[in-house]
């Protein structure tokens, strides 16, 4: 047991030591000098330097507030943090919040808008109390193709988030606890010297459950052991592997960046501005952090203890209107990809907390998703979601797309090179890997020539055609207009049997959880024309305003 006594402490942010006496120094750049126990300095690296100030603050407001005057100062001073707060969850209450965050994503990385809002509900995820709920992504694609940057883009707008290009087991066992999301730069799994592929094994355990580790431990001098047990947390990792590994596939969700020329010119043309705009030079060189990332730590500490409720989960468990299930039951991976589904609905609900009605069971509160939160979600990943659950990298895809337009003849492996713009390398690995799964098969011209008795193909060249079809799975078999009616209905019913009132749910109204005019289960409400909605909307605002 550590002895507790006042040791004095020099902050300075992001820097540690640990000297063989158990004397713990951290420092600030503003070379304050602050007392603290050891406990509170192992706190503050836990922490870091602004949450750690934050949480000695609110500490203090509580044990003074019954002390006369100090009280009341700190409690006038816990108003204006409170003010401050409120200030910066005003664009957390805009209905269009998810419109504003992709314009900020927009400002570091163009195109793939689907996969921008995909990965940033999976980052959202890894801020949830219910472990179980952090998910984690494969960013796949070619080389200088933007994976990188897409993480980084994603990264720099979560609290307590790492971006690293490499590392050691060890050192992220040790970081894993302090980390809810962390992002690899490249893992390559299926070449020899693969980069971080040593990595692995750690990957897979803080992906699926958390870590769980015996060592030596360094605070007594190695002489004895400890264990020490992580969380689940998310994990973001880019790949130029084109094939899949089992393992991964069961624990990621599998995004594309694509390379495309649309994109490409577009990235060139607004790199060429950013050395020609003196504002945007100007912007380059700012380090402040972004209102997004403000709010969202705001949020993990208001809803701290919240569970998301989806009332009307089990719709995707039924049956469009062509009598097929909306979830494709015929493939076990249905059953894991569903889970993934239901995490990102209530990733958006936790994000858009200010505008949800909270409710409380059995003493627990919970923040209550609307249709909209499953609408949208299933409209923004449902792209990563076919791609991950058919199992077929895009890539791979593109190349069965050309084949197949041969309309079941032969076509040239240069055709493919030409139309996808790769290399005849990279054509010939896809190829193969496609060969290898029995979905195309490949001849010599010369060989077709002997065998069809005809001169039609190149000597030199190689051929290939599909060998099946139909090898486009999809896990969600509804449109989005026909499932948004679908949701209409199931609400219906479910307020005619009283379902929501058997739960005994208790509403409430506290400063994490406020009612918003979206917040409506009302199936009235959802029989009404959008500009009828609108207005509906506006009556239910001014309400509010009102009252407060």
């Amino acid at each position: 047991m550590v002895k507790q006594e006042l040791i004095e402490i020099k902050f300075i942010k992001d820097l540690e030591d640990f000297n063989n006496k158990g004397e713990t120094i951290l420092k600030h750049k503003k070379g304050e000098i602050v007392k603290a126990s050891e406990e509170n300095a192992k706190q503050f690296i836990k922490l870091g330097y602004a949450k750690y100030i934050e949480e000695q603050s609110m500490e203090r407001v509580k044990n003074t507030n019954k002390k006369g005057v100090l009280g009341k100062i700190d409690t006038i001073n816990a108003e204006k943090v409170k003010e401050e707060e409120d200030k910066l969850l005003e664009k957390f209450k805009d209905p269009n919040l998810m419109e504003e965050i992709t314009k900020e994503l927009d400002k570091d990385h163009l195109e793939d808008t689907n996969l921008k809002k995909t990965a940033f509900y999976v980052a959202i995820s890894s801020l949830s109390d219910n472990p179980k709920l952090r998910q984690s992504m494969a960013l796949v694609g070619d080389t200088s193709g933007g994976k990188d940057n897409v993480m980084k883009t994603i990264v720099q707008h979560i609290p307590d988030s790492l971006f690293l290009t490499g590392a050691t087991q060890p050192a992220l066992e040790d970081q894993a606890v302090y980390t809810p999301l962390l992002a690899l730069s490249e893992m390559n799994l299926f070449k020899d010297l693969g980069a971080n592929k040593d990595l692995l094994e750690i990957v897979k355990q803080r992906t699926e459950g958390g870590t769980s580790n015996i060592k030596k431990d360094a605070e007594t001098g190695f002489k004895s052991t400890k264990f020490e047990h992580t969380e689940q947390g998310s994990t973001f990792y880019g790949t130029t592997d084109s094939e899949r590994n089992d393992e991964m596939e069961t624990r990621f969700i599998f995004g594309h960046v694509s390379s495309d020329e649309k994109k490409i010119r577009k990235v060139n043309k607004n790199t060429a501005n950013s050395f020609s705009n003196p504002e945007k030079i100007i912007d380059a060189t700012k380090t402040e952090e972004s209102w997004i990332k403000k709010g969202l730590r705001i949020l993990k500490k208001r809803n701290g203890g919240c569970q998301v409720l989806i009332p009307f989960a089990g719709l995707l468990t039924g049956k469009n209107k062509a009598g097929e299930d909306i979830i494709d039951a015929s493939n076990p991976r249905s059953m894991r990809d569903l889970k993934r589904i239901y995490a990102l609905i209530c990733a958006r609900a936790w994000l858009f907390s200010e505008q949800r009605v909270g409710c409380q069971f059995e003493g627990v509160n919970f923040i209550k998703c609307v249709p909209e939160d499953m609408l949208e979600v299933i409209k923004d990943t449902q792209e990563c979601f076919n791609q991950t659950y058919s199992g077929m990298d895009e890539r791979l895809n593109n190349v069965i797309k050309i084949i197949n337009e041969g309309l079941g003849g032969w076509v040239a492996r240069d055709i493919i090179q030409k139309k996808l713009s790769k290399s005849r390398n990279t054509i010939k690995e896809w190829c193969k890997t496609l060969a290898d799964e029995g979905l195309i098969e490949g001849n010599k011209g010369s060989a077709l020539n002997d065998s069809e008795n005809t001169r039609d193909y190149d000597y030199n060249k190689i051929y290939y055609r599909g060998c099946q079809k139909g090898i486009k799975r999809v896990l969600i078999r509804c449109q989005y207009s026909e499932l948004k009616e679908l949701l209409k209905e199931y609400i219906k019913e479910e307020e005619v049997k009283g379902e929501y009132k058997e739960l005994n749910l208790e509403q409430i109204d506290t400063l994490s959880l406020t009612p918003s005019n979206l917040t409506n289960l009302n199936p009235e409400y959802y029989n009404l024309s959008e500009e009828q909605q609108k207005m509906a909307d506006e009556i239910l605002k001014t309400e509010k305003e009102v009252k407060r």
